[in-house]
Order: structure tokens, then sequence, then C-alpha cells
């Protein structure tokens, strides 16, 4: 099969590898697309290091759409998402129900083999079935991250129809996190740095968006005049300092501030006082629960979700490398169709 290889010493790179070898519990997905996620990104540009048990080369792609074929590949059957973080199964954590936090984990797309090739073979717990007809694989594909993880953020932070929230950074998760609140009925701001950041705010259902860039009094005076005092909930999608001394800024009292975006340095609490005296909640936030997808194709097939509209570019394997080098700011999703 042709996959996307990467090391650290070579990169990404292009090749011919032998098909996965099954084992009783496993089978064989053709992958019709996979998104990239900007945790590839970092990965590739070396701002993280491939996480701690990936092979080298590793095959990374980890928002996987395909459907199910014969051991030989020779046909298809039923369409399906592919849950990605697999975890132990005999922990704490997974017997407690945070099956997503298992500290054994191994993730489809980093530990083992993932979408940027025409085959990956998946644990059958791990295959989540839709609608084929109704949703296209580039479209089903980035519910599994992209829209997953900002959603199992929304659900963590209890919000409901008429409230309020601010997300920071228009990037991928961003801009899935604000067309999620607008189907749910919360009064959405985006904030981000970026022009063309604004402009897909606005496009995915913002009340309200501002530039990062605003002084900081006259922003501050805005989200409370819009907000009603502060904002019920903050989704920072950045996770650096700079950020979460923005959501402890702009959060209303007693409010709460989910952290999904991973920073890779340190990241400081300027105002101790200000977090402990307005009683602010700041919860990290990762991954999904396999029921937050289940969720999100139900909306998407109903039609009350368009996920379509995060999708940037389609590209090839054999253009991903490129891609990689050339395409570092995209505003919205990048899919990889291994099969075009």
């Amino acid at each position: 099969m042709l996959a996307v290889l990467f090391s650290q010493e070579k990169g990404l790179y292009v090749d011919t590898v032998d098909d996965p070898v099954l084992t009783s519990e496993e089978v064989l997905v053709q992958v019709e697309a996979c998104g990239v996620c900007g945790s590839d990104r970092q990965v590739v540009e070396g701002r993280m290091p491939l996480p701690f048990g990936s092979p080298v080369p590793a095959v990374l792609g980890h928002e996987i759409a395909g459907r199910i074929c014969d051991a030989n590949a020779s046909s298809v059957h039923s369409s399906v998402l592919v849950y990605p973080f697999v975890p132990c199964g005999q922990c704490r954590l997974c017997q407690t129900g945070y099956h997503h936090l298992c500290l054994q984990q191994k993730v489809i797309g980093y530990q083992m083999w993932g979408g940027y090739a025409e085959l990956v073979k998946v644990p059958k717990s791990q295959l989540i079935p839709y609608d084929g007809v109704r949703l296209t694989p580039e479209v089903a594909a980035l519910l599994v991250d992209a829209f997953a993880t900002p959603y199992h953020a929304i659900r963590q932070s209890h919000l409901e129809a008429g409230m309020t929230a601010l997300v920071l950074g228009a990037g991928g998760l961003g801009v899935a996190a604000v067309m999620l609140l607008h189907v749910l009925g919360v009064r959405a701001m985006g904030l981000s740095s970026r022009t063309e950041g604004l402009a897909l705010f606005e496009r995915a259902g913002a009340e309200q968006v501002e530039s990062l860039e605003t002084d900081a009094r006259a922003l501050g005076r805005q989200i409370r005049r819009w907000s009603g005092g502060g904002v019920d909930v903050v989704l920072d999608t950045y996770g650096n300092s700079r950020s979460l001394q923005t959501a402890l800024d702009f959060v209303r009292p007693g409010g709460s501030v989910m952290v999904l975006g991973m920073h890779d340095g340190d990241v400081q609490i300027a105002q101790m006082q200000q977090f402990v005296r307005k009683g602010i909640t700041v919860t990290g936030s990762y991954a999904s629960e396999k029921v937050e997808i289940v969720e999100l194709i139900s909306m998407a097939e109903q039609g009350i979700l368009n996920s379509h509209a995060m999708i940037e570019r389609v590209t090839t394997l054999h253009e991903l490398p490129q891609v990689f080098e050339t395409d570092t700011r995209s505003a919205g999703r990048i899919v990889v169709k291994p099969t075009e």
C-alpha cells in the first residue's frame, strides 16, 4: 500500500509499504479521508516530539473515515469513522469511565499507524458507523477530532442555550467551536489576532468578533457590554500565558475557562488574586468520548451541523509532504484522500 511516513531524520515522505497484518480483534479499513490536525503539524515541524511509544517511521493521521474491507482489500463494506484513542481497559481511569484520559492509551496515528495511508488496521472496538450516503468521507472525518475536541469541552462546561461563550483562536478547533455553539443556541464571541480569522468566526455563526490586537481596556468594555458583565465560559484554543490571562480577564465571577490548546512552553497565571477572588474554574479539556462522536454524526446526518464549511483544501498522499511545507497557516482543515 501507499503511505506517507514520518521520522525526525527524514521528515515526511511517500513510500510503498506492506499491507497491515491483522489480529483476530482487528479489521482492515480502506481510508477514504483523513483530516490534517494541528498536532500533526507540531510533530512534523519539530515543535512537539513524536509521542512516546510511536514507531519509527510513523504514519500520522488520526481523523479517519473509511470503509471496512476484506483482509486482502478486494472489496469494501460499511462506512466507518475510527475513534483514535485506544485505552488499555484495565486501569483505574478506564474502569471509572475516563477511557479518553487513559495514561496507557495508544493513539491511532501515533503509537499505531494512522490514516495517511491507503489502508489502516483498526481494533474492532474503535469503529463508529455512519451513513455513507448522507455524509461524504471528508465531511465525516472532521467529526472525529476537529469537532469532537471542542464539543467535549462544551459538554464539560455545561453551556446551555442563551448563555455566553468567548472563543480564543480562529484555528480549526476555534472555528469548529463557534459552529457548535451556534448550533446549540449559545451566544458566541470570537477573538483572533488574524483578520482572516475574524471572517471565519463570522461565517461560523459568531454573534460578535473582535481582534486580540484591540486595546485591552476597550476590548474589555466591549466584551462586558456584550455579555452583561463577563462571559459564562471561555474556550481557549491557544493554551498559552497570554490567552489564559485574557480568559481570566473576561470571564464572569464564578465562570469557567476551558483550555483546549497545548502550548509547547511554560504557562503562567500573572494575577493569582484575580483568579481566586473571582472563583474561576479552569479545566483542561483533552480529546473526546465515543458517545460525543456519535452525537456529532447525528447532527451532521440531520443537516444541523455543516462540517463541510471547515474544509479548506483536499489533497492526496503524494501532495501531502509539500502541503506541510508550504501551507503552514491554513484557515480551515486540510483533508487527505488517499484513493485519489
